[in-house]
């Protein structure tokens, strides 16, 4: 199932699309620092502040791997292939599972390629030198890849939970990340710790963001997440009509 489920994603157009904009967005965004080194105030070449800035251009594809997790499932639903798909594999939480272990293992491939572009970039422009690297920098480079499946794994769980429309699915859970968290975590005060975002911040040890939990908390916290969103997900998918309206 999880191999048919690759083949899926390999085969649709949208997946290959987000792919290629997130490598395109590292790239983008790891040299956006360099052409600017030095300059307004800027860091400059050879400092762990341009080395860190460059690498954490990475992570800008993230939500692209949340993205591929609604579209995995929503699509679908929306193309009126999830029956066929049911008729051969009745068996509807498994389905799900299968879906978000492919996404994951997608959305695996996507942040090492974002890692690679960005090292790339800092490599090629000396921003990266080896007496810079330390294990901090490994560790935050580290979060930004792991940070790609848990996304692919919220996203499939908000695709379960809102089939019914794939625009919705796919607005409300990029909107949380870049607006809705901010009015939230005002509201939760010692609790915004624990709210995805900032546990994306402590995966990757980012040290500019204050009272982030542990690396580890941040990224047990980010597959708590994805785990109940994906098990909430697989039980409304199993007591919905997939004929009709969700």
């Amino acid at each position: 199932m999880i191999g048919t489920e690759l083949l899926k994603l390999r085969t649709v157009r949208a997946p290959g699309l987000l792919l290629a904009v997130g490598v395109l967005l590292a790239a983008f965004f790891a040299l956006q620092p360099v052409a600017l080194a030095g300059s307004a105030g800027t860091p400059s070449i050879g400092t762990a502040a341009l080395m860190l800035t460059v690498l954490s251009a990475a992570a800008h594809g993230q939500l692209l791997a949340l993205v591929i997790g609604v579209v995995a499932v929503t699509g679908e639903r929306r193309h009126g292939t999830l029956t066929a798909t049911l008729l051969q594999t009745p068996h509807r939480a498994r389905l799900l599972y299968a879906k978000a272990v492919a996404v994951a293992l997608v959305g695996l491939v996507l942040g090492l390629l974002s890692v690679v572009v960005a090292a790339g970039v800092a490599t090629s422009s000396g921003a990266l030198r080896g007496t810079l690297v330390n294990g901090d920098v490994v560790l935050a480079v580290a979060g930004q890849v792991l940070a790609y499946p848990l996304y692919g794994l919220l996203g499939v769980g908000i695709g379960a939970l809102l089939m019914a429309s794939q625009p919705i699915a796919v607005l409300l859970g990029v909107a949380w990340f870049l607006i809705l968290e901010t009015y939230v975590a005002d509201l939760a005060g010692n609790l915004s710790a624990w709210l995805p975002e900032r546990l994306t911040a402590a995966l990757a040890n980012n040290g500019e963001v204050p009272h982030l939990v542990p690396v580890w908390a941040g990224g047990l916290g980010l597959l708590g997440y994805g785990l109940l969103m994906a098990g909430a997900g697989a039980r409304r998918l199993a007591r919905s009509d997939v004929g009709g309206s969700a």
